[in-house]
């Protein structure tokens, strides 16, 4: 500091020994002369403040000073009497001493006496209580206050075994007797079946004071309380569970309060039961503990009874989690009571069986829901095709199913996926965001599991597609053939929307996935594929069930003319308009379903160039195209694998139809004029099927079998002319065209 020469010794004017004169001459020494003045003007100051200081201080405390003094000077003039007293209360106190002593010598010969007398008098009455310690225990007897008679008896064993000799030996002996019938009247009390378990433990506790062997009463103090713990789970078992209503308009069962309502009665008993026991027998856990594993499993048994119940009658997930979440709540508290039965083990396991049959239940439900919706779309084209048959004249009704919108019952059967699928992810997200900590070690096995049953359930409604279409599952009658094509049409929805939907549901449901690291539980390009081929497989059976009724008409057709007499061809048979009217009919079905996409080449008056052949080189001519067949590539007529489409569909049945038409025939033997006849037939069909099949390869190939096999079974395959075909062709068109003019022609 600024104060200091030297860093210690003398020189140093904060120390005790500061030397003045070392402190000048050092300064003197070492400093300038303008060192020394400023050192000078500072010493000044600091004498000046530090002056200045001590004023301040002595302002300050003066009044205390004065105070201070006036207060000595009062101690002063009090004090000065008190040595006088002090002298006379020391001989007081000697005095007192004296006498005090002289007082003390003359009892003491006589206090030992006294405190001898006290103890026998003290003896006295205690041995005046146990000899009337027999009469009372049978008053209490007769009155039957066991309990006081236990504490009597309990407070005077001690002076029974110590005098219990001698003169009181007969009133030990009549003072145990007593007691053993106590103990015989309490022990019948024990096993008394109206007891209740608080009587019992109190019965147990005045056994104990006299001394009664435990190891029976533990027994029966365990045997009583299990069975009024199964009394309770009973009783809860056998209640009719409460039902609300879910969101969906169902009933479900009210799982919480099912829950809390069983707790409140099972685990509050068993709660006390374990409290007493405790108290009764604390060296006796490993029974205790293993009669509450015991009645901990009739316990689960009953939650799992109640939370597993069929799926139409499952709780919601917001329930059932809630109802979960209150279980495992409770037992964590009876899990401190006896930690060595496990109970939070047991509950995870519950936890784990009721969320795995919820999912179960869940998808259960949505396949039922998904049966329900199929089977009334089934009941409403089936009621279209009732009101069809019942209409007694064919022209009343313009199309195959007037009564029925298809598109309609598509609709439907779109929209009912669509929500009850919503409804099950709501579910399934649900038991996951709902109480997520019960389910937190096995979130990754969950994802999984529902991912795997959301991926059966498509499988199962492609099942029941497939069961329907036949007849079977939820059917109620054969569906007819437009049904295939809903059903078909049904399952492009599901590729086009109701499945990536379902993904996409999926993705922000489970956003991490599964954790199995194997394949993918749902696998969206396996469903796929599956819905793609029940939709081919549902066109195709639509087709062959319209091609069956062409086959049908086809065969009767052939089987009435007599081929060999038949007369000169002047126009085509019916069965030509019976198969192009059919072939309208089908258009219209699909047209309902898939809408209309039938391509239009030329109308009525489509002119086709007519397939002569000559008599002479028939036969040279039909051996050349059986050669020509081995060698070329197989024509496909018919397959599984039909597009749903407009096009594919008409052409499917027609192939259908003119096979039919060829095999059958292959089956006859014609004359001139039926070979004539089924060429005109081929030439008129080819042309008028180019309004329903636009260049199809397979349709030209049968036609031109059907004239083929003609020649092939004609006795004289002699062909129109090319002018007469197209003369008798256009003498049709003309009258179809007259009979178009009439039909539309308003009525007068």
């Amino acid at each position: 500091s600024s104060s200091r020469v030297g860093a210690t010794g003398t020189t140093d004017l904060d120390s005790s020994g500061f030397s003045a004169a070392r402190f000048t001459a050092q300064l003197a020494k070492n400093a300038p002369l303008d060192g020394l003045h400023k050192r000078y003007v500072e010493l000044v100051g600091e004498v000046k403040s530090l002056d200045g200081d001590m004023q301040s201080l002595v302002y300050e405390n003066y009044s205390r000073f004065i105070v201070a003094t006036d207060t000595i000077r009062q101690m002063k003039e009090k004090v000065e009497g008190m040595g006088d007293r002090m002298e006379e209360l020391q001989t007081t106190i000697s005095n007192t001493s004296h006498r005090s002593t002289e007082t003390n010598a003359t009892l003491s010969q006589h206090r030992e006496a006294i405190e001898q007398l006290n103890g026998v008098r003290s003896l006295l009455k205690k041995l005046q209580v146990v000899f009337d310690l027999p009469g009372k225990l049978r008053t209490c007897i007769e009155t039957g206050a066991l309990a006081v008679a236990v504490k009597d008896y309990a407070a005077a064993v001690p002076l029974l075994e110590r005098y219990g000799t001698g003169a009181f030996a007969s009133v030990k002996a009549e003072s145990e007797e007593a007691a053993r019938e106590v103990a015989d009247i309490l022990r019948a009390e024990l096993s008394t079946d109206g007891a209740s378990p608080e009587d019992r433990a109190e019965t147990i506790a005045l056994l104990r004071q006299l001394k009664v062997d435990l190891e029976e009463m533990q027994e029966e103090f365990l045997k009583v309380r299990i069975e009024a713990l199964r009394a309770v789970l009973e009783r809860s078992s056998g209640a009719t569970l409460e039902a609300v209503q879910g969101e969906d308009g169902e009933d479900r069962l009210d799982a919480r309060a099912f829950v809390v309502n069983l707790n409140q009665g099972f685990l509050s008993e068993f709660a006390r039961a374990a409290v007493q026991y405790s108290e009764l027998f604390p060296r006796s856990k490993k029974e205790f503990t293993s009669a509450s594993r015991e009645i901990f499993q009739a316990y689960f048994r009953t939650i799992k009874t109640a939370l597993t119940p069929p799926p139409e009658r499952s709780p919601d997930a917001k329930s059932l989690m809630i109802a979960l979440g209150t279980m495992a709540a409770d037992l964590s508290a009876i899990h401190r009571l006896v930690p060595e039965a496990w109970l939070g083990d047991r509950a995870g396991e519950v936890v784990e069986r009721a969320v795995r049959h919820h999912v179960t239940a869940v998808v259960a439900n949505f396949e039922a829901r998904m049966d329900t919706v199929l089977a009334d779309a089934l009941e409403e084209v089936l009621k279209g095709e009732r009101s069809q048959k019942s209409d007694a004249t064919s022209k009343a009704v313009a199309s195959s199913m007037a009564d029925t919108n298809l598109s309609d019952v598509l609709q439907t059967l779109s929209n009912a996926f669509d929500v009850h699928a919503e409804c099950a992810l709501v579910e399934l997200r649900a038991l996951l965001h709902e109480r997520p900590v019960l389910i937190a070690s096995w979130r990754d096995v969950y994802c999984d599991l529902a991912q795997a049953q959301l991926q059966h359930a498509f499988f199962s409604l492609e099942q029941a597609l497939d069961a329907i279409s036949n007849g079977r599952g939820v059917a109620t009658a054969n569906p007819p053939a437009v049904f295939n094509v809903v059903l078909a049409q049904f399952c492009g929805y599901l590729q086009a929307t109701g499945l990536p939907r379902v993904v996409e549901g999926l993705a922000q449901a489970f956003p991490g996935g599964g954790g199995s690291g194997e394949a993918p539980a749902f696998n969206a390009g396996e469903i796929l594929r599956r819905l793609r081929a029940r939709s081919s497989a549902l066109a195709s059976a639509y087709c062959e069930q319209r091609g069956r009724a062409l086959s049908l008409m086809v065969r009767r057709s052939m089987a009435t003319p007599n081929w060999l007499k038949l007369k000169e061809p002047r126009d085509v048979r019916p069965l030509c308009d019976f198969l192009l009217e059919e072939l309208r009919s089908v258009g219209e079905e699909v047209a309902q379903v898939l809408g209309d996409d039938s391509p239009e080449a030329g109308g009525t008056s489509a002119s086709v160039t007519a397939t002569t052949m000559s008599p002479t080189t028939g036969g040279r001519k039909a051996i050349e195209r059986g050669v020509a067949k081995l060698f070329a590539e197989k024509v496909k007529y018919f397959g599984h694998n039909i597009e749903l489409a407009h096009a594919p569909i008409l052409a499917a049945v027609l192939k259908i139809g003119l096979k039919s038409l060829v095999e059958c025939v292959r089956l006859q033997t014609l004359g001139r004029s039926g070979f004539q006849q089924l060429q005109l037939d081929a030439h008129y069909l080819r042309a008028r099927t180019r309004t329903f099949v636009a260049d199809d390869p397979v349709v030209d190939s049968l036609l031109d079998d059907v004239v083929a096999a003609a020649a092939d079974r004609s006795l004289d395959p002699q062909p129109l002319e090319n002018e007469l075909l197209e003369y008798i062709l256009n003498q049709n068109i003309l009258k179809q065209e007259a009979a178009a003019r009439v039909t539309h022609t308003p009525t007068q």
